[in-house]
């Protein structure tokens, strides 16, 4: 049995969800904008937890779903992920969103938040470093409000006064970075990958370019032809960090990469080598 078989009102939103939104259209998303709000107002997470705890007490190989400290992955497939979560930390940057989404609030304190508005033509993929957030608004989200949120053109800020319990539907990634501004300038800090596997793998790349052992060349080397290419740039910059020759030859080969950014940076960095 399935975790969303454990409550019949999040198991009815999945039903709907499954066939209401299509990630080919990512504006189909918002057609779960009701159901959700009715599965928030009716929301209990008791019976959910009490039958997990009473599982895991009578079979101990029972296999827990996704969970840390704070958050309970009650739903996840391919096009989703339904999330039960205390929001109790406010983070030190501002951070964009990959995806499409809505937070439901069902704790007894309110979320406090601000709407910022992503640089015009902002392009997820292209780092640049003079983009700055747009701040429109402050909000107070109360127990049983939703809000939506629209990673493609706005980034909303977490205050977390008192930690309240929120539940979290969420699209998977539509975009490859996620974005860090910086509080005080809201000019961008730095991006990393979305996805768990990818942010691992470029987290890896980094250490093994610090360790500045030769034998990872090759191993780097393979990585230029990742199909992300921020995997692709970082594994150049690795290798050019190694054996400078090999750097040099691979920016050479990035000039012609299908990336813009890439291949903007390659020439860059062949200027800096003052070579041809």
């Amino acid at each position: 049995m399935g975790n969303d078989e454990l409550s019949v009102s999040l198991s009815d939103f999945n039903n709907f969800a499954q066939k209401a939104y299509n990630p080919r259209d990512v504006d189909s998303f918002w057609n779960c904008s009701e159901e959700f709000s009715r599965l928030v107002k009716n929301f209990d997470p008791a019976p959910i937890l009490n039958d997990l705890v009473q599982r895991v007490h009578s079979d101990p190989k029972f296999e827990l779903p996704t969970m840390d400290h704070r958050k309970l992955v009650l739903s996840f497939n391919q096009n989703y992920t339904v999330a039960m979560e205390e929001q109790a930390l406010t983070v030190d940057y501002i951070y964009s969103h990959p995806f499409v989404g809505m937070i439901g609030i069902i704790g007894n304190e309110p979320l406090h938040y601000s709407v910022y508005q992503l640089p015009e033509g902002w392009k997820n993929e292209l780092m640049d470093e003079q983009a700055s957030l747009i701040f429109l608004e402050q909000k107070i989200a109360m127990p049983g409000d939703v809000i939506i949120l629209d990673g493609r053109s706005h980034v909303f800020d977490f205050k977390v006064e008192k930690p309240t319990f929120v539940l979290k539907f969420f699209s998977n990634f539509i975009y490859s970075l996620e974005w860090a501004f910086y509080r005080q300038t809201l000019k961008p800090w730095q991006v990393t990958a979305s996805d768990a596997v990818s942010s691992r793998q470029d987290y890896m790349i980094k250490v093994l370019r610090e360790i500045g052992n030769e034998d990872s060349i090759s191993v780097l080397e393979n990585l230029t032809i990742s199909p992300y290419h921020y995997i692709r740039w970082s594994a150049i910059q690795a290798v050019a960090s190694l054996d400078t020759q090999a750097g040099i030859r691979l920016l050479k080969n990035a000039i012609c990469d299908p990336h813009p950014h890439i291949r903007a940076s390659a020439e860059q960095a062949i200027g800096k080598f003052n070579i041809t």
